[in-house]
Parts: structure tokens; sequence; C-alpha cells
């Protein structure tokens, strides 16, 4: 059961929370201009640093107040909001964010109203956080481990975390919260783990085959009351037993129905499979069906999730040092680290303060996305994206990462990724060819009459064209990212012929590690 105490910190959090965003809206508003976002960020972002440990404090007294009025110890010394991820969580949630936004089209206003929402997800999530941090802390000093409890309608994530009950019992466990999240810890006072309950409670399966009546009008209400938002606050009605009774007498229903729509057919004869598919629905909406699963993934599903975040963990501690070490960056330079979801972020700093740039990885299995690399103006040209990506390499094969994709585009992408031999990933073939077709063809236009090219390049750029043009299916036979972005280069030349060709292109590449 959710313990009452737990359900008071909430609504306080809420009411918190409610707050706070109000005074987000007001210093997004007062201190971030879309006309000038850099600068105006690099102002803004002392100021709301300021205010984030301040609520941070808040956030983590209420953290001891829940404590004591459990009984447990509270702590001495309260943790503070980490500044060096809060920062990085704002460059990729405000500056990144808002750039992407006007790169694909967006007003100044709806990229305002974007870099909003997604800071202040990131700002709820170190807020809690802290809070998070004061009560496993306890809960694992005092013995008592702690378990997750979500609030309100919790995502599918969470509700899976849920499921797993009271086995939080190590320090070195952590909280795995995504922005906007709004689940706690909650110390475990006992054993028992009301989700694996075998007892089928009559008026909870009730309640469930209420909500699945509704499905064939409001899906989204039946999934949100599956997630908890019809919990009796003094048990935990949504057990497997509950939820697997109910859905079987769902099933039994929608057969019977099913039967009984067939029987009014006089001509028997007539029927169709696809009259039978037509009446005979899917007992189970496939949204209810994916959220039910989750609720109770396999082990083995379980521990891949686990492993994602040990993965993560392991690259995000190791990876300020690795970096300063190989001399990819200063020593005097900042590098924030930070971890959402399956993706580890990272952002640089000078020794004067001056943002740099950020990057943002996405980890799936034995596959890392280079999502993001950006570097300010005055920074380009000086090996940063070459040496940070040669570091990362390290990091990623001591996770057992195998294969680097990405998406080659924003302004220098297309070159930088050609550059650094990157090739075709033909999941994304019919894109990539009609991207590159066009670059070469509008190569071989701007080269036409010119002396740029020697007689053999010309011949070569043609034969290229024409095997990029080819009715086939797979890259084999194209010359590679490297080889377009090198034609027409001579020693000492600061632009030719490739590199303008693939500056600004778009294309999905792959390396092997």
């Amino acid at each position: 059961m959710v313990l009452p105490q737990t359900l008071q910190l909430q609504g306080a959090n809420e009411q918190f929370l409610a707050n706070a965003q109000q005074s987000w809206a007001a210093l997004w508003a007062a201190g971030i201009d879309p006309t000038d976002i850099d600068a105006s960020f690099e102002r803004w972002l002392p100021a709301v640093g300021g205010v984030t440990a301040t609520l941070g404090g808040m956030f983590g007294q209420l953290g001891n107040d829940y404590l004591t009025s459990l009984g447990l110890p509270k702590l001495a010394t309260l943790p503070q909001v980490d500044q060096a991820r809060f920062t990085a969580s704002m460059h990729a949630t405000g500056v990144a964010a808002m750039k992407a936004a006007i790169g694909r089209g967006e007003t100044p206003r709806r990229a305002m109203e974007i870099g909003q929402s997604l800071t202040y997800g990131a700002f709820q999530r170190h807020l809690l956080n802290v809070q998070r941090t004061v009560i496993m802390t306890s809960a694992v000093g005092s013995s008592q481990g702690w378990r997750r409890v979500g609030h309100g309608g919790a995502c599918d994530f969470c509700q899976m975390l849920i499921g797993r009950g009271s086995v939080y019992k190590q320090a070195t466990a952590s909280f795995a919260a995504h922005d906007r999240c709004h689940c706690s810890a909650e110390p475990a006072l006992d054993d028992s783990s009301p989700w694996l309950s075998p007892r089928v409670e009559e008026p909870y399966v009730q309640k469930i085959l209420d909500a699945l009546a509704q499905e064939t009008t409001d899906v989204q209400a039946t999934i949100e009351m599956l997630q908890g938002r019809l919990q009796d606050p003094s048990t935990m009605p949504l057990t497997k037993a509950n939820i697997e009774e109910a859905l079987k007498r769902w099933n039994q229903q929608v057969e019977a129905k099913a039967g009984e729509k067939l029987a009014e057919k006089k001509d028997r004869e007539s029927r169709t499979p696809k009259d039978v598919a037509k009446l005979k629905r899917a007992p189970i909406p496939g949204e209810l069906s994916n959220v039910v699963d989750l609720m109770f993934e396999s082990p083995e599903s379980l521990l891949g999730r686990q492993a994602l975040r040990e993965q993560l963990e392991s690259a995000a501690e190791v990876l300020v040092g690795h970096l300063k070490d190989r001399g990819v960056v200063p020593e005097d330079w900042k590098v924030g680290v930070d971890i959402e979801g399956n993706q580890l972020l990272a952002s640089f700093r000078d020794q004067d303060g001056r943002f740099v740039g950020n990057a943002r990885r996405e980890f799936s299995g034995d596959d890392v996305h280079h999502a993001l690399f950006e570097i300010e103006a005055d920074f380009r040209g000086q090996g940063l994206a070459t040496r940070f990506n040669a570091a990362m390499d390290d990091i990623y094969r001591a996770n057992g990462i195998r294969t680097v994709s990405v998406q080659a585009d924003i302004d220098v992408g297309g070159y930088t990724w050609a550059k650094a031999g990157f090739d075709w990933d033909d999941a994304y073939f019919s894109a990539n060819q009609e991207d590159i077709i066009s670059r070469l063809q509008k190569i071989e236009r701007r080269v036409r009459g010119s002396t740029v090219l020697t007689t053999a390049e010309r011949k070569q750029l043609r034969e290229w064209i024409d095997a990029v043009d080819a009715d086939t299916d797979t890259s084999e036979d194209w010359p590679t990212p490297y080889e377009i972005a090198m034609i027409g280069w001579r020693p000492g030349a600061k632009i030719w012929p490739g590199k303008s060709g693939m500056l600004h292109s778009n294309w999905y590449g792959i390396r092997e590690l």
C-alpha cells in the first residue's frame, strides 16, 4: 500500500511545483531573447541557477520532514542540486532545442514556448531529485531500502519500475527519473508486494471492467485508470491477479457479443472472413495491452533496461576525466555531464565560462546514435569534434557498443561525418539516394566549364552519379561519403567542390567500431 504520509508529501510537492512553474514561466519570458539565444541564455543562467538551488533546498527539507513523520532518521546535511548537470540539461533543453526549432522553420514565439516547456521539465526533475536523494539515503542507511511510488498517471517506463517493488536496498541504486516525472521514493517499511498479490478482489476487478467498458470511446481514460488514476489510496487494487481476472472476463464478454452479432445474420453461409474480423474485434485495445505488458515486464527485459542505465552511468562516470586525459579539452575547461532516459549529455565551457558547445548521444543495445554535436562558431575549426569523437570511441568499446549511427545534417554535419569515416546506412537507402544524387549533380553543374576538376576527376564524378542513380537497393557500388567530400581537394585549400557539396547535406550514416 502507498503510505498516507507519502500521499501527503506528493500533495505538498504538487503545490510547490505549481508555484514553481509559474515562476519559471516568468523567469523564462523575462530573460530569454529568441533573437539572441546564446547571449541572453548566458545572462539568464546564473539567476535561475540560484533559484534552483534555493528551491532544491526546500524540496530537500520536505523530504526530511517526511522522514520524521515516518520515524526515520533525517539527514543532517541536505544534498544540493548538481549545478553542472543542471547546466547541461538547460543547454540541451533550452539553447539546443530552440535553435533546432528555429532551424526547422518554427517561429521565434513557438521556439520560446518549446524551450520554456522543455527546460521546465528538466528543472522539475532536478528539484525532485534532491528530495528523492534525501529519502533514498535515509532508507538505505537505516536498512529499510526503498521502492518507487507513482503519482497520478505514471508513464509506461515508471509503471515498469514501480512494479519491481522494494528491491532498492543498495546505496548505489539510482532513481531513474525522466523530465516531468512525479514519482517518489518511499521507504520499504514492510516486505509485502501488493502488485504480486495472488488474491482476486472483486470490487477492484469490477472497477477495471467498468473502465474497460468505455474503451470504444475513451481508450486513454482506460489506460490512465490502469496507470493508477482510480487507485484507492489505502490499498493497491491494480494487482496482477486483479488485472488478469478482469482481462479474462473482458475477453469472455467480447467473445459472447461477437457470437451474438454473428447469430443475427440470417444467411450464415454468406459470412466471409472479413465479416468475422469486423464483428470479432480485438479483445483488448493495443495501447492497453502495451501498458499491461509493461506493468509485469519479463525479467529479461527488466535486466535490459537496467543494463542500459548502468551502461550510461558507467560512461558518464569516466567521461570528464577521459576527455581531459586525452587532451580533448583543456584542464581548466568545465565539462557538464547528465543522463536523461537513454541519452548521455555533455556540455563544454572554456576557462572564462563561455559556452563552447554540447553533445547528445542516444544509447540503444550495442548501438549509439550521435544525435547532436553543436560547437559555437568561435570554437570551430580547432579539432574539438574530431578529438571528442575519438575519445568517445574508447568509452563506447568499454561499454559494449559495436556500431555508431548518425543523421548527418545541421550546417557542417554532412561534411564532418563524411570526414570522420562514416559509411552509408542502407536502412535509410531511399533518403540517402535522394539527397546524395542531388549533391553530386550540383557539384557537376558548378564545375562545368571550369578547370577546377581534371578530366579524370570529371569522368569519375559522372561514374559516381550513374552508380548512385542506378535502380538498386544497396549502396555497395556508391562512392563513400569521404570520397565525395574530397572531390577536387588540393593541398592548402579551404574550400573545394566536394566539401561545398557535402555542407548542409542530410544523410544517414553508420560506422562499426
